[in-house]
C-alpha cells in the first residue's frame, strides 16, 4: 500500500483516510537532499515535520592565505537529479494534458485496454479508436519542468510505448529548449502486431537542448478514426538505468 502526494506551496498536507501500519516515508525535492525513514509505526493521528537540506553550489577558486583568511568566487552547479515517473500512482497534479481534435477524448490513466498493459502496471493512453468513428484528435501530455538539466553532462529522455496505425495519423515526441519545442521522434507505423504487440523501449540524446525550463511533451494527432497509443515507464537521466 502506497501513499503519495505532490505538495503544494505551503509544504503541507493532511490524508483524512489512511490505513494504520508501518511504513517508510520518502521525501524528495530537487535540490535538496532526500529524506528517508524506514519503519515508521503509524497507529493514531501522526504529525511529521521534515526539514529538506539544501544540495549547495560548491565554491569556486578557494584560496586561503597563510595567515588563514580564505577567498572564493561563486559559482558552481546544483546538480541534475534524474526524472522518472511510472504512472503507478495514476497522473501526477504537476502534469498537464491539453485537449484537442473535435471531442474531449485525450490522454488518460488507466490501469489496462482490453487486458493489456505495457508491464503489468498502469499507463498513460490515448484511444481515437473509443472517440468514435467522426472525431479528430491532437492531444498533448506534457511533463514538468525537469530542473537542473543544464548540469547534466549527458540527458535522455526515456519511456516505454506502444502504438497502433491505421493512417492520417502519427505519435511524436518533443523537448523545449528554452525558445521553442523541438521534435525528438517521430512515428507513422505499428509499434507491434494488432491489437497490443511488444512494448518498446526508447532511449533519445537531448543533451544539445538542456536549459532551465526543459519539459518534454507527448503528442498524438488523429485525422480520423484511427487506434491509440500508450505511454508508461517515463524518465529524464544521464544516460544510467532507469528507476535504478
Amino acid at each position: 500500500l502506497v501513499y503519495e502526494v505532490e505538495l503544494d506551496a505551503t509544504g503541507m498536507y493532511t490524508w483524512t483516510d489512511f490505513r494504520k501500519g508501518t511504513y517508510d516515508i520518502f521525501v524528495h525535492l530537487n535540490g535538496f537532499n532526500d529524506v528517508m525513514v524506514a519503519g515508521v509505526e503509524i497507529w493514531d493521528a501522526e504529525d511529521f515535520v521534515f526539514i529538506l537540506e539544501e544540495m549547495l553550489a560548491p565554491p569556486v577558486d578557494l584560496y586561503v592565505t597563510p595567515l588563514g583568511y580564505a577567498t572564493w568566487g561563486t559559482g558552481g552547479v546544483v546538480p541534475f537529479e534524474p526524472v522518472m515517473e511510472n504512472f503507478d500512482e495514476g497522473l501526477p497534479e504537476t502534469w498537464t494534458v491539453v485537449v484537442g481534435g473535435s471531442t474531449s477524448d485525450s490522454w488518460f490513466w488507466t490501469t489496462n485496454d482490453a487486458g493489456n498493459s505495457l508491464d503489468g502496471t498502469p499507463f498513460m493512453f490515448v484511444d481515437s479508436d473509443a472517440a468514435g468513428s467522426s472525431s479528430t484528435m491532437d492531444e498533448l501530455l506534457i511533463s514538468p519542468v525537469i530542473e537542473n538539466t543544464e548540469s547534466a553532462d549527458m540527458l535522455y529522455v526515456e519511456f516505454d510505448y506502444i502504438y497502433q496505425y491505421i493512417s492520417n495519423e502519427y505519435f511524436e515526441v518533443d523537448v523545449f529548449d528554452g525558445d521553442e519545442w523541438v521534435n525528438i521522434f517521430h512515428s507513422e507505423e505499428d509499434s507491434g502486431p494488432y491489437p497490443w504487440g511488444p512494448t518498446i523501449h526508447e532511449m533519445i540524446d537531448v543533451t544539445e537542448y538542456a536549459n532551465a525550463d526543459f519539459q518534454v511533451q507527448f503528442h498524438y494527432y488523429s485525422g480520423g478514426w484511427n487506434w491509440y497509443v500508450a505511454v508508461d515507464n517515463f524518465a529524464v537521466t544521464q544516460g544510467d538505468s532507469r528507476f535504478a
